[in-house]
């Protein structure tokens, strides 16, 4: 089993090794990030979810208005929302469960960050790796290359 205290040497991998995956803000428009996201996931076979509290169902699948109303619990959490939304999905996100949250370009947020716990390492978009060290979220990795979801998911 591995040890989830210790940060992961690759995070993109670590994140991408996840069995099932959750994108919040996912959408049916296939030109908006949201979109994109969800449809690179299912082209590389992954097990993901839709969670747009606007839609009933995305890209043809169901989707959920929250993280907690998912049918199983998932590992990893891209984020495609505005800043102020991403600062309340990353607290739903470990209360969830979710070991890893990806904010995606635009639905980044110091605020958001801030908001995390310690079970749950965050990813932003210019490739920087956060973890709760005590009562304060500590940058442990930066200049990671961050590649976008559709270039990345080969497992």
């Amino acid at each position: 089993m591995p040890d989830e205290s210790r940060e992961p040497a690759d995070p993109i991998a670590a994140f991408l090794a996840c069995r099932r995956f959750a994108v919040v803000g996912a959408s049916n428009h296939p030109l908006k990030f949201g979109g994109k996201v969800l449809a690179a996931y299912r082209r590389a076979g992954r097990e993901v979810f839709a969670v747009n509290p606007r839609e009933a169902e995305v890209q043809g699948s169901p989707c959920y208005p929250t993280l907690l109303a998912l049918p199983e619990r998932v590992e990893a959490v891209s984020i495609v929302t505005p800043p102020s939304v991403s600062e309340r999905i990353v607290m739903e996100a470990a209360q969830a469960g979710a070991r890893f949250v990806w904010l995606q370009p635009g639905a980044e947020s110091a605020k958001a960050i801030a908001g995390g716990s310690a079970t749950v390492r965050i990813l932003d978009d210019s490739g920087r790796l956060f973890s709760r060290r005590g009562s304060s979220w500590t940058l442990v990795a930066s200049d990671i290359r961050v590649l976008a979801v559709q270039q990345g998911t080969t497992s």
